[in-house]
């Protein structure tokens, strides 16, 4: 049609037209679906126009015009890639040798070197493509003997600490072995997916691994393996199936538990001083997917608040029963974090709804703490700084009885051995033989009446906060801060003496009965006549904190505020490396990923200050969302004492005077301290 409408406008001339004669009219303009303009021109016809599309050229696609490369290099260059090259290969080598050198892959670091060498030339036989050609890889694996563990570990120092074009081939091999029927890397490129930032449904319906979708939902068909049911629960709960989820997670349960108990056998029977075996590389990656119980707590006990803010009180009490089993589960197990669950989902509250410290919660909570997990370290130093007597708040069971704890005696037929005698000291030692076996949590009565006084449990509170900053949950600074700042300590953190001697004048209630209709014992006068009146509680005034120390607390302050401007430099890389992303050098969904190898690989351009507080991203994530809260409380400090802050080289941190402080640090501030 545009070579007629062409023709329309050029009509043919006769042999008697003079050569001088006027151009004819221009014709209609035309626009083609590129955009170009085909009107003619008076003086040049449409040979513009027709130059003008030909020269047409759409842009460069983001994802291509990267990977250009020159058609002939000058000898500098192919001398500087030939040393690339060869650098690359002795990298490789190191790193194969590595993993030789200590058990963890059986072929030899040469035919390493020449297996990844040979899978390279197959990746770049169709670079556009995850997989290459799957029976050239399974050749290429038989040639060198190579096992599913050996290509899993031989990925590893690809993707994590190779260049870019050593990731782009570490990629390539993890997605090759899943789509020839290797379970862990299925499992490792869904894992991987669900780790990002950015998951979500659109991720999890993408081309790229719709393969490893579907291997991984016939595993899970399968049942096998309970890690792919774990994972699959994954995946369908960010789909939104809660129903699907639940039912995997709750099939994944058993065989994940009966796996926790036999790794627990075999450490035990292992022989004392022999060396343990070279980890299974699935130990390591898989780790997160051992423990179905605590994506099924939190599952049940979500559906539990949504069910019981729209009111409906029996499907929420049902899901919460649920939480409480998984959870359950998990704390047989030892979970560090079934344990932090059980702490901090299932509280126990008093008449007045206040939170309530328990035994319960304060097994529960050391146990977390104890295994290293940083919010029950954090959460176990706030109990130790700010609880005072009792310490615990529920009443130990008759059959503990006796201990510090105690509101009323314990009855005769229960227990016969009175709290003053020798025998009663070996009951609360837990050396009676007549004694039933307590719980964990009753075993707390006979230990948390110590530390006994403030200044001793303002110590262990700060060991406590120690652990937590030794892997910088920013949140523990800012703690440790305000209690050096504390100038006394409160004095009912004493425990009395009538409680740690077991004496009968710990006793506010003569009997159980009287402890149920709240009838405490009566207060007598100096001649024995009774008042009627509560017996009063002893108060102790407060103490001066030996432990007061504005300067460390002016370190531990500079230190939160180290951590938001990590935080503000972590959301700048990754702002930038989504632009990237966008622009094609790598996935979106890799962005933030491309910043924990960059946090972590990077020793010159990052500051050590800002460094260490991304150095874990599992606790970073978890204090970041409080970040600005941390910033106002930290600032407010410093005008509440009027501190300039300034780093080891004496440069300017804060100064104060910048900030108003807020109307709870003036109020803190009137009130001196706590």
């Amino acid at each position: 049609m545009l070579h007629r409408s062409l023709l329309r406008s050029l009509p043919p001339r006769s042999s008697s037209t003079p050569l001088a004669s006027p151009p004819p009219p221009p014709c209609p303009t035309c626009v083609c679906r590129c955009g170009a303009s085909f009107q003619a021109a008076a003086s040049q016809l449409n040979l513009p126009a027709i130059r003008q599309r030909r020269g047409y050229r759409p842009r460069a696609s983001p994802a291509s015009k990267w990977r250009k490369t020159a058609v002939a290099l000058t000898p500098g260059e192919s001398h500087q890639r030939k040393t690339i090259d060869e650098r690359r290969k002795h990298v490789r080598y190191a790193n194969l040798n590595l993993l030789h050198s200590q058990g963890y892959i059986s072929c030899r670091p040469e035919d390493g070197v020449k297996f990844l060498n040979a899978f390279s030339e197959l990746a770049n036989v169709n670079w556009r493509k995850n997989v290459v050609d799957k029976d050239a890889f399974r050749a290429l694996v038989a040639r060198y003997q190579l096992s599913p563990d050996d290509l899993s570990w031989m990925s590893l120092p690809l993707l994590r600490a190779g260049t870019s074009d050593d990731k782009a081939l570490g990629k390539k091999l993890v997605y090759t072995m899943s789509a020839c029927g290797d379970p862990a890397a299925t499992m490792r490129i869904l894992n991987q997916v669900l780790s990002s930032p950015r998951t979500g449904p659109e991720m999890l319906r993408s081309s790229e691994i719709v393969d490893a979708r579907g291997h991984l939902r016939e595993m899970a068909r399968e049942g096998e393996d309970y890690r792919a049911l774990v994972l699959e629960g994954k995946v369908s709960y960010e789909l939104g199936d809660d129903e699907s989820a639940i039912d995997l997670w709750t099939r994944a349960i058993e065989p994940a538990a009966e796996a926790a108990q036999s790794e627990v056998q075999r450490k035990e029977q292992q022989r004392a001083g022999t060396p343990p075996p070279p980890p299974h590389h699935e130990e390591m990656v898989f780790a997160d997917l051992n423990s179905p119980w605590i994506e099924l707590t939190a599952i049940h006990y979500e559906r539990y608040s949504k069910f019981w803010a729209k009111n409906s009180i029996a499907a929420a009490l049902a899901e919460l029963e649920k939480a409480k089993w998984a959870c359950g589960v998990g704390c047989a197990q030892d979970d560090p974090t079934s344990h932090y669950q059980a702490a901090e989902l299932f509280k126990d509250y008093n008449a007045e709804g206040e939170f309530s410290h328990t035994s319960k919660w304060l097994y529960h909570i050391t146990k977390a703490a104890a295994s290293g997990h940083v919010r029950a370290c954090h959460a176990l130093a706030d109990f130790y700084s700010s609880s005072g007597w009792k310490y615990i708040e529920d009443e130990p069971p008759d059959h503990v009885k006796p201990t510090p704890f105690d509101s009323y005696p314990a009855p005769p037929a229960t227990h016969s051995e009175n709290g003053n005698t020798f025998g009663g000291w070996l009951s609360w030692l837990g050396l009676s033989s007549s004694k039933p076996k307590l719980s964990p949590s009753e075993q707390m009565f006979q230990t948390a009446a110590y530390p006994s006084t403030p200044h001793d449990r303002f110590k262990m509170a700060m060991l406590w906060l120690e652990e937590a900053v030794e892997y910088t949950y920013a949140p523990s600074y800012l703690l440790a801060a305000k209690m050096y700042l504390e100038k006394d300590l409160w004095g009912q953190a004493h425990a009395p003496a009538s409680a740690l001697e077991l004496k009968d004048e710990r006793y506010t209630y003569a009997s159980k009965e009287d402890f149920e209709a709240s009838r405490p014992i009566a207060t007598t006068d100096e001649d024995g006549s009774s008042n009627g009146e509560n017996p009063e509680t002893e108060v102790r005034p407060d103490e001066p904190n030996p432990g007061y120390n504005a300067e460390q607390a002016k370190i531990y302050i500079r230190e939160v505020l180290y951590a938001v401007e990590a935080i503000k430099f972590y959301h700048g890389r990754l702002t930038y490396a989504r632009d990237l992303a966008r622009r094609g050098q790598f996935g979106v969904d890799d962005a933030g990923d491309v910043v924990d190898d960059y946090v972590q690989t990077d020793t010159k351009q990052i500051p050590p200050h800002i460094k260490k507080f991304l150095r874990y991203p599992a606790i970073r994530e978890m204090w970041e969302g409080d970040v600005k809260t941390m910033e106002r409380e930290a600032k407010d400090i410093c005008e509440r004492e009027g501190w300039d802050l300034y780093d080891e080289q004496g440069g300017l941190v804060y100064r104060h005077g910048m900030m108003r402080p807020t109307r709870g640090a003036a109020t803190a501030a009137a009130a001196g301290g706590r």
